[in-house]
């Protein structure tokens, strides 16, 4: 990354008092190692004169040096969302244009300051020349990419110009500022995604339509973080209105979002890129690691390597094709519905969809009902030749329902009756191919219980927004004897408190729910067994 080695940058987002203003302030030269360095050589020098601890001094020592060599020229950005008032806020920028002779530049959105009036006020009396800035996109965005710093993440979203000008312009709040730092963050996550990931085109850069457009809102307060923990909901926040006695609002903050960003997965119904769990992991908490983020995107199913304009993308916007062009593109569907083995379940029921809208205008020779009923066929034959995927964890379909709307790709669509039938036919077949993998899965937990316990442990947990069975039965199709066999063994060989806090949990983990009640069953006979095991004291 280019730097001016004349100007110093410093964002004071979420600065609360002096301390944090200066770390801000030299953000970049204490990750050199000087600083922790420092710090820790003074613990140790401490310890050994027995004077305590005075790394906090050695801190302050190193940071002091630090200061004295700051450039000329210093850059102050996010004033209106530091939580510092403007009296300190002032008093410490002004030391520098008095005491330092330095030249300092103040970035702020001063209509959204929450202090407005106050700040105004101490503004006028330290800032000589006020600028308006407007928004030129063109001109700002490659100095933003080029701030990213080296990495996949500032590789791919420069090669994303038009994708991030349309997502700015969906947004229309024309705040460039939302948008730098939505990018930076972005670039952070897509920095440790990894490489054969981005060859799934059209995920990857839905991934990132639905990051920029979720972060800005989230940086603009159109949505808050519990927003971003319900996005399985369509109707949550009018639940919530209405059991709170208020008025149901029109539409919700995050349908108001959705209908803006056509194209990004706002919402997650059980087939978005950008999954439920993951948002809050890097949205709200701002941290998950790579392991788990990558993990996350490959249990979507979506992440396969394509193009950024695949076959059912082509479709969905046929209507801009000619009529003499359009025969092709029709054959190529024909083909990767009747003859493509495997095929991913969301792109093909977008397909049908657009076929039968393309049927409904006298594009097609074959009537709708015999087209539906081969399709039907077509996802028996599928399923039996292991041709689709199957249900993750019983719940991941790699698409979304919810009532009868389908969801896919960042586009919906509500089905008449008989198209309704295929998508419940494809969603009972891909949850019956995870009930069929249960019984291999059921024999990798027998093994895991019996050699290795953390790693059986590991399946019940979910991590940094995985998905794991945590809330989702299957015990019960291990053997209740035979585990009650291992358990007795495990607890004479010294390993009880580990086998009591598995099961401990395991237990509690029962719902009321008619789905569980399997799981409750085999419980009580593997205590009843392991009773009948233990011989009377």
């Amino acid at each position: 990354m280019k730097t001016d080695p004349t100007v110093r940058y410093a964002t004071l987002n979420s600065v609360a008092d002096a301390a944090g203003f200066r770390r801000a302030l030299l953000k970049g030269k204490l990750g050199s190692g000087v600083f922790e360095n420092g710090a820790r050589l003074g613990d140790t020098f401490g310890k050994l004169a027995n004077v305590g601890n005075i790394g906090t001094l050695a801190r302050d020592i190193v940071e002091e040096r630090l200061m004295e060599a700051l450039p000329e020229t210093l850059i102050f950005d996010d004033l209106e969302r530091t939580a510092m008032e403007p009296e300190l806020v002032f008093g410490l920028i002004n030391d520098f244009v008095e005491h330092e002779d330095k030249r300092v530049i103040l970035l702020v959105n001063s209509e959204k300051h929450p202090w407005k009036d106050a700040f105004l006020e101490k503004k006028e009396k330290l800032i000589g020349r006020t600028l308006r800035v407007e928004a030129n996109l063109a001109e700002a965005l490659p100095s933003f990419i080029e701030l990213i710093g080296d990495g996949k993440g500032q590789t791919y979203l420069d090669a994303q110009h038009d994708l991030i000008r349309e997502v700015f312009e969906q947004a229309k709040h024309n705040n460039l500022r939302l948008l730098r730092n939505a990018l930076r963050e972005c670039a952070q996550v897509l920095d440790q995604i990894e490489d054969a990931l981005f060859e799934a085109q059209e995920p990857m850069a839905r991934f990132t339509r639905t990051y920029l457009a979720l972060a800005m809102a989230l940086g603009k307060g159109e949505i808050t973080e519990e927003d971003v923990r319900n996005r399985d909901r369509i109707n949550w926040a009018k639940a919530t209105a209405k059991v709170e006695g208020q008025d149901e609002p029109e539409d919700t903050a995050l349908e108001i979002l959705d209908k803006r960003h056509v194209g990004a997965d706002i919402f997650d119904l059980g087939g978005s890129v950008l999954t439920l769990e993951l948002g809050v992991a890097i949205l709200v908490r701002g941290h998950i690691a790579s392991e788990n983020l990558n993990g996350i995107l490959r249990q979507t199913g979506q992440f396969t390597k394509q193009d950024e304009n695949p076959l059912w993308k082509r479709l969905f916007e046929w209507r801009h094709i000619s009529w003499q062009a359009l025969p092709t593109l029709i054959e190529e569907a024909r083909v990767y519905l009747f003859e493509t083995d495997p095929i991913e379940p969301g792109p093909y029921l977008h397909i049908v969809q657009t076929i039968l809208h393309i049927e409904e205008r006298g594009g097609l020779t074959e009537s709708r009902q015999d087209f539906l009923q081969r399709l039907h066929a077509r996802v028996g034959a599928l399923k039996a030749s292991g041709g689709l995927p199957l249900a993750a964890y019983g719940k991941m379909f790699g698409w979304e329902r919810h009532g009868r709307s389908f969801y896919f790709g960042g586009y919906g669509f509500d089905p008449k009756a008989d198209m309704f039938e295929l998508i419940k036919a494809m969603e009972q077949a891909q949850v019956a191919l995870f009930d069929e993998s249960q019984a291999a899965f059921a024999e990798q937990l027998m093994t895991e219980l019996k050699e290795d316990l953390k790693a059986f442990d590991a399946h019940f947990w979910s991590r940094d927004g995985a998905l794991s069975y945590e809330r989702i039965p299957v015990l019960e199709r291990l053997p209740a004897e035979e585990v009650a066999r291992v358990l007795v063994g495990h607890i004479e060989n010294g390993r009880a408190r580990s086998i009591g806090d598995i099961f401990e949990y395991l237990v509690s983990r029962h719902r009321s729910v008619a789905e569980w009640d399997a799981e409750r069953v085999w419980a009580d006979q593997v205590k009843e067994k392991m009773q009948r095991l233990v011989p009377a004291s």
